[in-house]
């Protein structure tokens, strides 16, 4: 673990709350597949970028600001 990490424990996992447009959680759980199955640092970048976008709108956001830091907070390529 480093300073910028967070554990959550299995009641706070618990206590999360579920995003209300469940359309755009599927999508944003294909959209983490092909950041995992990624095997170029580019394309793997662009898919967490629409990670970030398509969890946004599943929780019924439209936040930029929250969607460029977590990009900012990702690590670095494998």
């Amino acid at each position: 673990m480093s300073a910028g990490t967070l554990k959550l424990s299995a009641r706070q996992v618990l206590d999360l709350v579920e995003p209300s447009n469940g359309l755009a959680w599927e999508l944003a759980a294909e959209v983490a597949c092909e950041a995992q199955e990624a095997v170029d640092p580019k394309d793997w970048e662009a898919a967490l970028a629409r990670l970030a976008t398509a969890t946004n709108k599943a929780y019924g956001l439209d936040d930029s600001d929250i969607e460029a830091w977590w990009i900012g907070r990702l690590p670095g390529w494998r």
